[in-house]
């Protein structure tokens, strides 16, 4: 019998992880001390559409907030109607949206039919940076875009300096070559280097040569799996890639070739620092690749036991 996850088994997980995101500016801070600061460009860019400081402050509190409800709602799994009730969600975020339909006059599920599309956009927002962000992009379009051409310049510039400046032997050792099997042999190889130290190991079993799957078994049946899910993005054309790992909690004894309903969670951890996801996205050589690796793998390692733990309560060893 192959193990699957209820709802209420899949929920309670990830509502031991909520306490995750509470602490999220802690792990941005300790990202940056590590020398990963390309996040942070998106993040000065956000807060620049405060009108005071207290919009930064309630900016802030929305950032944790929604990471909150991201990591304490199960994701990619089957939630029946009558459960909906049961999911996290953020007591701050309930009020601003609640206050945000009354002002605006109506339900979210309705703005579009009360508003034009570009109205409709920014009244969604309840974080008062992002919704001036939004509104921005509306009333002055072309401005707009050109502030964030600039902003994503920036960012991805700095990405690169960071990879230069700490690229390994691993890096400098490689060839030329930049074609689809040559990325997955490199992510292979760091990965055997950096996620060994939590635990991790290259599963060969489940692995393939432009499939190359990680796992650490955590409790029971149930093991972690990370890799690279979507080849096209890692192979985006010959010249750039983009780095987008998956990270699954999976039953050890669900097929390859066919997933059933409750025998995967997904694990959104990027997401614990908002914008890291998207500031080491792209890759045009080998040492940006490791960066983005490094990124991600130091982020989980940051809160590899509460994931792990938070697993183990709901899924003991048996």
């Amino acid at each position: 019998m192959t193990s699957k996850l209820s709802f209420e088994q899949a929920n309670a997980i990830c509502r031991n992880w909520i306490s995750i995101g509470e602490n999220a500016p802690n792990y941005s801070d300790h990202l940056k001390k590590k020398g990963f600061s390309a996040f942070s460009i998106r993040s000065e860019f956000v807060e620049s559409f405060a009108q005071v400081d207290e919009d930064i402050v309630l900016h802030r509190q929305c950032v944790v907030e929604s990471i909150k409800e991201r990591l304490g709602q199960p994701g990619n799994f089957p939630i029946p109607d009558e459960n909906f009730k049961d999911l996290y969600f953020s007591p701050l975020l309930q009020e601003l949206r609640q206050k945000r339909d009354i002002e605006n006059g109506c339900p979210e599920r309705d703005l579009s039919s009360r508003f034009g599309g570009g109205e409709a956009a920014w009244r969604r927002e309840v974080d008062p940076c992002r919704r001036r962000l939004v509104q921005d992009s509306v009333m002055r379009r072309s401005d707009h875009e050109r502030q964030l051409q600039d902003m994503w310049r920036c960012e991805r510039k700095l990405a690169e300096n960071e990879a230069d400046i700490h690229a390994s032997e691993m890096v400098r050792g490689k060839g030329h070559s930049f074609d689809e099997g040559e990325r997955y042999s490199f992510f292979k190889a760091i990965m055997e280097r950096d996620a060994a130290t939590f635990g991790f190991h290259f599963d060969k079993a489940r692995s393939r040569s432009d499939r190359p799957v990680f796992s650490k078994a955590v409790a029971g049946d149930w093991s972690l799996y990370w890799f690279i899910d979507d080849r096209r993005f890692f192979y985006f054309s010959p010249q750039e890639g983009r780095f987008a790992p998956s990270l699954y909690l999976r039953s050890s004894q669900a097929r390859k070739s066919k997933i059933e309903p409750g025998q995967i969670l997904s694990i959104n951890y990027a997401s614990v620092v908002d914008g890291l996801s998207v500031a080491y996205w792209n890759f045009s050589n080998f040492c940006q690749l490791e960066r983005a690796i490094a990124a991600h793998s130091l982020l989980y390692g940051l809160i590899s036991s509460k994931i792990e733990e938070g697993i183990q309560k709901v899924l003991p060893n048996r």
